[in-house]
């Protein structure tokens, strides 16, 4: 029950709050790994100290970066990124998500990185 509520107000938080991201980013590439299975998406990237202000945790490292990704309206996956050093670039960030599934993050066109 406590994961639904700290669910519940990440998107509160998120949904009302966009301004506070360090970086939005509309329709990037986002590859699972282990299957390499391509999505085009939202990502939204947070600091640790954001995230876990606003679920009133501290589940997050503060001076860790997130990638927020947003799968559908009410689904989310928040992903560790490994560096970020301001913005996603086109040569991709690699993450982990809150399950340990590993993600790239691309900031590139599909079909230079979905092949």
């Amino acid at each position: 029950m406590l994961k639904i509520v700290k669910i519940s107000c990440l998107f509160l938080f998120l949904f009302t709050s966009f301004a506070s991201a360090i970086d939005v980013y509309e329709q990037i590439m986002v590859r699972y790994t282990s299957t390499g299975a391509c999505y085009k998406v939202d990502v939204h990237v947070y600091s640790g100290r954001e995230l876990n202000d606003a679920i009133g945790s501290m589940d997050y490292g503060p001076l860790s970066s997130y990638a927020v990704v947003f799968w559908s309206q009410d689904e989310v996956s928040i992903i560790k990124l490994n560096s970020y050093l301001g913005s996603l670039t086109a040569f991709g960030h690699k993450g982990v998500d809150q399950d340990g599934r590993e993600y790239m993050i691309h900031n590139a066109s599909p079909s230079s990185f979905c092949n």
